[in-house]
């Protein structure tokens, strides 16, 4: 590119621009305020933007690369003409390449446009890779046509819908693509020694890992073939985050309980303050838990599972799919593993027993869940499983379905006995709350995915929820870097 020459093409054009901008400025009747002064700079700005572009675009000439190049059939391409121009859709405007070289080859029949090649505009198309990147971030955050408007209200370029949610989409596939490639990436690390394992790609600054997985449904546009009903489908997501202690002078209240519980048993006790997240990144999957599962592993490992995290804690519901990831993928040797039950979805077993019982918001209801409430503040699960059975045996003969409802959920806290242990985990310092599980439901879910009258594609669904995923864990940059990189 020479300067002087690109300099030449370019500077008459903004030169006019700018004259232009200041004869409107000097026309009007008034003296012009500071926003209409503000408003017609912004106006002129893209045009100034596309001028630059445009010359500097032109700058790197047509392509060509002599009367032939070599083609990745192992044959050559032949040069045909340079009469193949492109227009482009750029954050400053359709720009124009004028001259393209145009190569075939014969062998295969592919073509070759070597400017194209050198632009990098081969996964975008008509598209710049800058602006797709944009469409990107803005369809992680917005619906296609709320950011349609956005764009247009700070003077980009008009871009319809349709394509700010196809090259949007088209870079979410691309990126998960690309996580799917880390993922095999990292089992294979994983299966190295640690002399050749390679660094995490955000370091933990500490030797513990929290894990906080749930589930949120989202509409597709399939159809139930029975009902006709639109089809909902699950949308698995999980915040991965690191944690600090910190004094917290007001705890919630049932860590308050419990700390005073603990104090009343054990006045020498020494509690530290609950621990606080920091760092916080997202896993987000459509596909099975068994896939949620790996790819929550290799979310963990790119965060220092093993190099230096030695303990992950999971505070999560007590569903089954849950524990199963758990069980298949974080119960690994050398690592300290421990599953939490979020205490708020344990105290809900209790209220459901309760309702069944003795009605909804029953004064009976409420003095007979107290016990077992208290007593699962205080980990003792024998206590709660006695209480439970005890129901379950009075109310046989009268009402065996709540009999049966009281069983229930008395096998529920038998097989989770380890995860209610609210006393030691709260000694510990752990969080009992899964409050940053439901967050990850609300921002991909509610903030997202179901707005009103939204349906979804599967992989659409995918495709958004990665860019979005990129987005909240502060990870844009390497989208950024994607982007950069010539098609």
């Amino acid at each position: 590119m020479n300067t002087e020459t690109v300099l030449g093409h370019i500077l008459p054009v903004i030169q006019a621009i700018l004259k232009d901008v200041v004869d409107q400025m000097s026309t009007t009747s008034a003296a012009p305020t500071l926003y209409d002064l503000e408003a017609q700079t912004q106006a002129a700005l893209p045009r100034i933007g596309q001028a630059i572009l445009q010359g500097a675009v032109e700058g790197q000439g047509s392509g060509v690369e002599g009367p032939l190049r070599s083609c990745p059939c192992g044959q050559e391409q032949g040069y045909h003409d340079q009469a193949r121009p492109l227009t482009v859709q750029t954050s400053v405007g359709d720009i124009r390449l004028k001259q393209r070289a145009y190569y075939h080859c014969r062998a295969c029949g592919a073509n070759g446009y070597p400017l194209d090649e050198r632009l990098g505009l081969g996964h975008a198309g008509r598209m710049s890779r800058y602006l797709q990147e944009q469409c990107g971030w803005l369809l992680a955050l917005l619906p296609a046509r709320v950011a349609q408007q956005t764009l247009h209200r700070f003077g980009w370029p008009a871009i319809s819908a349709s394509l700010i949610r196809e090259h949007g989409e088209a870079l979410g596939a691309e990126l998960e693509q690309q996580e799917q490639e880390a993922q095999a990436v990292a089992r294979a690390e994983a299966a190295t020694t640690p002399a050749h394992q390679l660094p995490p790609r955000q370091a933990a600054q500490s030797q513990r890992l929290y894990a906080a997985p749930d589930g949120v449904m989202y509409c597709t546009t399939e159809r139930d073939p029975e009902t006709k009903q639109m089809r909902w489908r699950e949308l698995k997501v999980a915040a991965v985050y690191e944690a600090e202690a910190a004094a917290q002078p007001e705890p919630p209240p049932v860590r308050a309980r419990i700390q005073a519980w603990i104090r009343q048993e054990h006045p020498e006790a020494d509690l530290p303050g609950p621990d606080q997240a920091k760092r916080v990144s997202y896993v987000a999957q459509t596909g099975p838990w068994d896939q949620f599962g790996q790819r929550l592993w290799a979310e963990l490992w790119a965060r220092g599972l093993g190099r230096p995290v030695r303990e992950v804690v999971v505070v999560a519901d007590g569903a089954d799919h849950i524990d199963h990831v758990v069980e298949s993928e974080l119960r690994l040797p050398h690592l300290h593993l421990t599953r939490i039950l979020d205490i708020a979805h344990a105290q809900q077993h209790l209220w459901a027993v309760s309702k069944a019982a003795f009605g909804d918001g029953s004064a009976a209801g409420l003095a007979w869940v107290q016990g077992p409430l208290t007593a699962l503040e205080r980990g003792a699960v024998g206590e709660v499983m006695n209480c439970l059975e005890a129901l379950a045996a009075e109310r046989e003969q009268g009402a065996p379905a709540v009999a049966e409802v009281a069983r229930k959920a008395g096998a529920y806290f038998r097989q989770r006995q380890a995860q209610v242990d609210y006393p030691r985990f709260v000694a510990a310092g752990y969080q009992i709350g899964s409050g940053l599980a439901e967050s990850a439901c609300k921002r991909f879910g509610t903030d997202r995915m179901k707005g009103a009258g939204m349906r979804w594609t599967v992989p659409g669904a995918q495709c958004v929820a990665t860019l979005r995923l990129f987005v909240l864990s502060e990870r844009w940059a390497e989208v950024t870097s994607h982007c950069r990189q010539a098609a």
